[in-house]
């Protein structure tokens, strides 16, 4: 019971860490719209490094909720 809940939290972990990984991509290519779908959920977890992405997009007028 106590390995399936471990697999279960590391798995949640990999899962976030590969959005993270592919809105930031986004980000550089250009795909505001994905970044931010992507990133979002993130950023509302408290996660300080989506939170600079966005508020990048932001000022520049690139990103919009």
């Amino acid at each position: 019971m106590v390995t399936l809940a471990v697999l279960f939290a590391c798995s949640a972990g990999l899962s976030q860490a590969n959005t993270l990984e592919e809105g930031i991509k986004a980000f550089e290519s250009s795909d505001y719209s994905t970044a931010v779908s992507l990133l979002h959920p993130l950023m509302k977890q408290g996660n300080a490094h989506v939170q600079f992405y966005l508020s990048v997009m932001y000022i520049r007028g690139q990103a919009c909720l």
